[in-house]
């Protein structure tokens, strides 16, 4: 039914209300009467929706408070807005708390308020309504608390207290905690123990004064600690998507009859299972069995861990560059280190164009994980002559998408703000992780990307735009290790999607990956036992490679598909690092090639290429010749061990016009770049063409030509390519050193 129609049923029951009440001897002369026959006639509608608001009072929630931790930001669930109605049936006069979900109403404060307090201004419908100064609670450290037991609490008399495992923390009163160094504590009875003593007071000291808590203790004449009872994880396990799994790196933590625990040695205990290499999303269980009593036996559990680092990312907007990079305690920056990034995507959202980072993870079965984000803050103020970092909750700015559904960012997901200071520089370096948790994977590749978008709050940073950028630093996607548990049979397999074959490949059944699906539509890669597979084993020198796959149990489940030979890999220098104080860039259009018989420019279609490696401006005025930075692209490439044709794709920047006419004179890349294989330079001689351009127009500056740079040896597993633009290149006209414009770099097999 349409709401118009559903409204017209409602109301015009509700405008006879108090003639019916007439007829029927029904009276509704309070609002208690009128809303509990509202709410048996028409349980789903709020009253509020058929009375007239009156008027709106506010107050902070009993329970809110916001303390100077550079976090107070308040929300519209902190806030007990209350309006006051009069019903249209017979004029009663109630209150009702408004929902912010609901009814929404908009929050909002002056710039440092997460700093000083202030005033808290709500504007619902035509009502502005003002919470005044809302003081921060200073964040006062209140105690010390154990969080962790030690791992010894029954003792025999004459031994001494044991603090190996114990963990003693600070308490602050904005519910935050901090370690306590096991040397800034002191422990009451360091003496031999005897009977009398029940517990173990842990002293420290803060400020002049001393700060009492007491571990409890079980001291006894005779103690029989040689029974184990359970094994147990010492922590959560994690291991790189890729890696061998290596079982001497987990420890797991004895307990016994007595309570006491340890750390049980590699020795002590066995993990049932080969090592393996970890794969994303794959399930992995393996026993842990005591070897003194083998009916002792434990889980391990694996969390997979797929780092994402931002070479290996695609942007749409942003830049890619390289910073400083800080933490931020009180009033002090401290720098920790570089950070390669990407960010500036404020230019593209204020455009209205799409503004996004995204990138493929590929998982082995249907799974649970997180998304870990490592990123800096850009929601910069200035008040007077200082500069200030906003609290900026993410989901303000940015969605995130997983195969193009998208997933709720919580909204305490906020990154702290920061400051005062007297340069901006500084503030936008201090960089946070956070998680985002419960994320549906599929088997197969996933596409995740974060999309920025104009802010929700309305709020500008200092540059006038709205905060919708961040720098981000990484990406890492962990599968949580839950069980996924199959229904059912195995209705059909197929070949997994992210697999491919390469020209010198060495190719063996056992690295074939298939895809099998169940009858509750999830799906994993099994292991190929279970399968009855056919191919051509051996170095792969044909273009094409037929492989067959048969389910054991169900010979009727088959498939059979026919691969195309990868006889490239091209290294994209849209999707390179690029660093420098120089500018460097993508842009993206019509690329053109060259007739020398004709001096013609053909069109040869769009392509995004890299460009500004040449030149440092400020403002409007060239000063490349004093250049002043690093300038570089890095590629990262997984490949089979061999021999490979290196070779690019580039235009011609060495501009001349000597009075004959436009043209781009020859120029040997070895003068503009250095290359380097995993750290070892490589030699080659090769020149970029020089070109005439006709009718003395300037040069189309897209011009590419494709040249074979050099042979090169790479190992087996991941290479790290660079091109190093920092080379005393010639100049061209404009005294720009004259560094080429990259579009793709191309690794061929031998």
């Amino acid at each position: 039914m349409k709401l118009n129609k559903l409204i017209n049923l409602i109301v015009l029951p509700i405008i006879g209300l108090t003639t019916l009440g007439i007829a029927g001897g029904i009276v509704l002369s309070s609002y208690l009467d009128w809303k509990a026959y509202f709410k048996e006639n028409y349980p789903d509608i709020d009253p509020a929706d058929y009375a007239k608001l009156q008027s709106v009072e506010a107050s902070l929630k009993s329970e809110v408070h916001y303390y100077k931790n550079n976090l107070a930001r308040p929300k519209a669930e902190d806030i007990l807005l209350v309006g006051t109605y009069v019903s249209n049936s017979d004029h009663s006069v109630f209150t009702q708390v408004i929902d912010p979900v609901k009814r929404p109403y908009k929050v909002s404060t002056d710039a440092l308020f997460f700093l000083e307090g202030g005033d808290i201004t709500i504007t619902y419908k035509d009502f502005v309504l003002t919470i005044e100064d809302v003081q921060l609670i200073d964040v006062a450290f209140q105690g010390i608390k154990i969080s962790e037991a030690p791992y010894k609490v029954s003792y025999i008399v004459g031994e001494t207290f044991d603090k190996q495992g114990m963990v003693v923390s600070e308490l602050y009163n904005d519910g935050s905690t901090k370690v306590i160094a096991n040397d800034q504590y002191s422990i009451s009875n360091a003496n031999p123990l005897t009977l009398e003593d029940k517990e173990i007071n842990i002293t420290y000291t803060k400020n002049a004064h001393n700060y009492s808590v007491v571990q409890r203790i079980n001291v006894y004449e005779n103690l029989d600690n040689s029974r184990l009872i359970s094994i147990e994880p010492l922590e959560t396990f994690y291991v790189t998507d890729g890696e061998r799994i290596n079982f001497k790196d987990y420890r797991f933590l004895a307990k016994y009859t007595s309570g006491n625990k340890k750390i049980l040695p590699f020795s002590e205990y066995t993990v049932s299972g080969n090592a393996t290499v970890a794969r994303l999303g794959k399930i992995y269980s393996f026993d842990v069995t005591s070897n003194i009593n083998n009916a002792i036996t434990s889980k391990l559990d694996l969390n997979v861990v797929s780092p994402i680092p931002i070479i290996k990312m695609t942007q749409t907007g942003g830049k890619f560059a390289k910073e400083t990079k800080y933490e931020f305690a009180g009033n002090e920056l401290k720098e920790v280190g570089k950070a390669y990034f990407v960010g500036g995507f404020g230019d593209e959202v204020k455009a209205g164009k799409d503004a996004k980072i995204s990138f493929n993870v590929t998982s082995y079965t249907h799974n649970e994980a997180s998304i870990n984000l490592r990123c800096a803050n850009s929601f910069l103020r200035k008040v007077g002559s200082d500069y200030y970092m906003n609290p900026l909750q993410i989901n303000t700015i940015a969605d995130l998408y997983v195969n193009n559904e998208i997933i709720e960012i919580p909204d305490d997901v906020v990154l702290a703000g920061c400051g005062p200071h007297n340069a901006y520089a500084p503030l936008y370096n201090v960089y946070s992780d956070f998680v985002i948790p419960n994320i549906a994977l599929k088997a197969g590749q996933n596409t995740i990307s974060l999309q920025f978008k104009t802010s929700t709050v309305g709020d500008e940073t200092y540059w006038h735009e709205s905060p919708s950028t961040l720098n981000i630093e990484s990406f890492e996607v962990v599968s949580v290790g839950k069980t996924n548990k199959h229904r059912g049979n195995i209705v059909s397999i197929e070949f997994f999607d992210s697999f491919s074959i390469m020209s010198g490949q060495y190719l063996t059944k056992d690295i074939v990956p298939v895809l099998a699906h169940y009858e509750d539509e999830t799906s994993e890669v099994i292991a190929n036992s279970l399968l009855d597979i056919e191919m051509t084993e051996g170095i792969v020198r044909d273009d094409t490679v037929t492989i067959s796959a048969t389910l054991l149990e169900n010979s009727e489940i088959t498939i059979t598909q026919t691969f195309d030979v990868d006889k490239a890999i091209y290294l994209e220098a849209e999707n390179a690092f690029k660093e420098g104080s120089n500018k460097v860039e993508n842009e993206t259009g019509m690329t053109y090639s060259y007739n020398s018989l004709t001096g013609s420019f053909v069109p040869a279609g769009n392509a995004t290429y890299v460009i500004g490696l040449d030149a440092s401006t400020s403002g409007k005025t060239k000063t490349s010749a004093k250049y002043n930075g690093d300038t570089s692209l890095t590629f990262k490439t997984d490949v089979i061990e061999g021999e490979y044709a290196l070779s690019v794709r580039a235009a011609n920047t060495y501009y001349w016009d000597d009075g004959v006419g436009p043209h781009t004179a020859n120029k040997n890349i070895s003068e503009l770049v250095d290359i380097y294989i995993n750290g070892t330079k490589i030699d080659f001689n090769v020149d970029i063409p020089g070109v005439d351009s006709p009718d003395n127009d300037s040069l189309p500056w897209v011009t590419f030509f494709e040249l074979d740079l050099a042979d090169v040896y790479l190992a087996n597993g991941e290479n790290l390519i660079e091109i190093n633009c920092n080379k005393n290149a010639s100049k061209n006209k404009w005294n720009e050193r004259s560094i080429p414009r990259f579009d793709y770099f191309k690794l061929s097999v031998k």
